[in-house]
């Protein structure tokens, strides 16, 4: 075998071990909690556009299908995602929204609280605001009222303080 052709195979087979590898590294690329998250928000309204533009129909009965197609891709990426060990700051919250969609209110409230726990309890803040109220839903759902109870009053005293959204959680506390 002469040189050329030795180096030509030799190219090829590298080539094709560094196209493989990069192949690998492409399909195990890992997406974050927040992507895991727009991705489940976001699962029902794409998958109705794609079926539209495949002249299929969407009706109650499709979108009630999605809709339990997207509960479950959440609680895919919520278990995904609770298995991972560098989560951090803002991944518990995006874990807890994952667990909520997924309606598994005791992994949400865990996650909620992890996030919570990250800061004093007097921060001001929308994310830290909508913590609040996701876990106090999650924990009149598991009826924990007195907890609820207790992040209802911090949910008051923070801020933003959205006055328009006090009568619901008042009314979601006064059901629980």
């Amino acid at each position: 075998m002469n040189i050329a052709r030795m180096l030509a195979c030799l190219f090829f087979t590298v080539g094709g071990l560094f196209l493989a590898i990069s192949e690998i590294q492409a399909q195990t690329t890992v997406k974050s909690v927040a992507q895991m998250r727009e991705e489940v928000e976001n699962y029902v309204s794409s998958k109705a556009k794609e079926l539209v533009s495949q002249g299929k129909r969407v009706d109650a009965a499709k979108r009630e299908e999605l809709e339990g197609d997207k509960k479950s891709l959440a609680n895919r990426y919520a278990a995904e995602a609770a298995a991972r060990t560098d989560l951090k700051e803002i991944d518990f919250y995006y874990l807890g929204e994952l667990f909520t969609i997924a309606e598994a209110d005791t992994k949400a409230i865990e996650a909620f609280k992890k996030y919570l726990a990250q800061y004093p309890p007097d921060i001001k803040g929308n994310v830290i605001q909508s913590a609040r109220t996701y876990l106090l839903v999650s924990l009149v759902r598991k009826k924990q009222m007195a907890e609820a109870e207790q992040i209802y009053q911090a949910w008051v005293k923070g801020e933003p303080f959205y006055k328009d959204q006090q009568p619901a959680l008042e009314q979601v506390l006064a059901v629980g």
